[in-house]
Parts: structure tokens; sequence; C-alpha cells
């Protein structure tokens, strides 16, 4: 921000690549009332472009300062440069995605690497600010500072190094492994309590008799075995 307003270019990145794309020019309230602008002029006055561009306008606020908010989504993995937010035609000269994705069993690594060149052109507002949030935990950036998750560069005109790593754990592999642990272990712990256990011992009635031929029970005052006729 300065004395005149502020230009802030966020990027929410999601896992898939695709971000939520944000873009916020604001002005002094009160120096706006001193040109004679109204807060509709403003949002008139870049709403052709944004939306040719893809993106949806409406006026914004925030604290003192008025003017507009311009948001749209895009795959930065079909992408060559950022100016390609603005421009979709933008002659990138880099080589490759602007979002570089790599997918491993248990985690997923993000990075984006460019130049983001702003030209020499000036405006009231400043070159501005870029914010980015990447999924997972940063690794690595040449950010100018963190707020939270994101990772802000103040931009100068001319051409800027943006740079940043992070890695996303993939809870789906994870959450696989642990159930096969835990289904082992299980199944481990069971064997183990059952191979441990006691044998319980047949208790036999006090007094009981059995047959000296055939083993069968004989009933009190038997003379004769019912089983082999054996005679007792």
């Amino acid at each position: 921000a300065n004395d005149v307003g502020m230009a802030v270019l966020s990027l929410d990145v999601q896992k898939d690549g695709w971000a939520q794309v944000e873009l916020k020019a604001l002005f002094d309230k009160e120096l706006v009332a001193e040109w004679g602008y109204s807060q509709d002029e403003i949002v008139d006055g870049i709403k052709s472009d944004a939306e040719e561009a893809g993106f949806k306008v409406a006026p914004y606020s925030e604290g003192e300062m008025i003017g507009a908010r311009a948001t749209k989504q895009l795959s930065l993995v079909e992408m060559q440069d950022l100016r390609q937010i603005f421009e979709p035609d933008y002659p990138s000269e880099q080589a490759g995605p602007l979002l570089a994705i790599e997918r491993g069993f248990f985690y997923t690594r993000y990075r984006l690497a460019t130049d983001f060149d702003l030209g020499e052109a000036e405006g009231p507002l400043g070159p501005g600010q870029l914010r980015l949030t990447l999924p997972g935990k940063v690794t690595q950036h040449n950010a100018n500072e963190e707020e939270g998750k994101a990772l802000v560069w103040h931009l100068a005109w001319g051409p800027n190094r943006i740079e940043a790593e992070a890695r996303a754990v993939n809870l789906a592999a994870m959450a696989l492994v642990i159930s096969i642990i835990v289904g082992a272990l299980g199944g481990t712990f069971f064997a183990i309590s059952r191979l441990s256990k006691p044998f319980a011992l047949a208790t036999l009635p006090t007094g009981a008799k059995f047959c000296p031929q055939c083993g069968n029970s004989l009933a009190p005052g038997d003379t004769f075995c019912s089983q082999c006729g054996t005679k007792l």
C-alpha cells in the first residue's frame, strides 16, 4: 500500500493445481472524493478489460479504502507465466508449467518458479503485492514475508523472481497404510492371545462311575452296563 492505495494479487492454490485468483485494486476514500470519482466509476474503469481476461468484477471496500475486487479460477499447471492471468495469450519464454506437481505415494510436492515481469509502466497504486498460498507445508521460498499460510512478495516494476515450494501429505495413502498396520497388529495380538490361553480341564461329578469295559457312564445302582452289557 502507498498514500494513494494498494493493488494485491492473491493466488490460493488447491491440490489439483487449480487456483482461486483474486485481484484487489483499492484507493484511499478521501482521495477518490477529491478526484471527483465514485466507487462505481472505479469499477467501470477496469471492468471491461478484467472481464475480457475472464474475471468477475465487483465493488469492494476495506477499511478506509474503496475500489474493486476481481476473481476467477484457473489451472496453474496449464500456464507458463503469471502475466497470462491478465493476458491469456501472453508469449512466455518459460518452458514447462507455471506450477510443477510431483506426486508420490506419501507426499505431493508443489513448485512454482517464474519471473513475474510487470514491465516499465507505472500507475498510482504502485506495483503492489503478490500473495501465494500453496497446499501443505512450505519448504522453501524467496518471499519477502510470511503471513499465516500466505507468502507475500512486495513487487517492483520490471522482472520479479518468484520461487516457492511446498509439500502436502497424501492422507488417503497414509490412512491405507495405517489401516493395514492396525489390521496386522490386531491379527497378531489375537493369535498370540489364543496360544497363550490355558486349556480348561474337564471336571467330573463327584463319585462318578464308568464301565471298565467300554467307559460308559454308569448310574448309581447299575449292575449291568447299558452300553456293552458287561456285568458289574
